[in-house]
């Protein structure tokens, strides 16, 4: 288990502009409740806290305003070099973050992925 300290906490806080969220770190909520959807989304800290080799996001960077997309995307690169980011969105809203980009399409009469039986 890693070990967080407050100060980690509180910076992580702050990178994402929701210090206002600092003095509540002790409270126990449903934050569910208590939060705003923007505040919710922005809650990005745990990935710069517990920094995973592979991060999978859906639709959430698209949803937040672009000053707080283009603050997340900075604060990625910068506090998660070496990490992976998958990203299931419209790509046209990340504004050329991502280097490779797969696209899906339906075909109804296309092979199918399935497991061996």
């Amino acid at each position: 288990m890693v070990e967080i300290f407050e100060s980690e906490f509180i910076s992580a806080l702050e990178q994402l502009g929701l210090t206002q969220l600092v003095s509540s770190l002790d409270v126990v909520a449903r934050w569910d409740h208590e939060l705003t959807a923007p505040e919710q989304q922005a809650l990005f800290a745990r990935l710069f806290l517990h920094k995973p080799r592979w991060v999978i996001i859906d639709a959430a960077l698209e949803t937040l305003a672009p000053e707080a997309r283009r603050t997340f995307i900075a604060n990625f690169q910068k506090e998660l070099p070496d990490s992976a980011l998958i990203s299931i969105s419209d790509v046209s809203a990340m504004g050329g973050f991502f280097w490779r980009v797969v696209s899906l399409k339906l075909d109804v009469s296309g092979q199918r992925l399935a497991p061996p039986i």
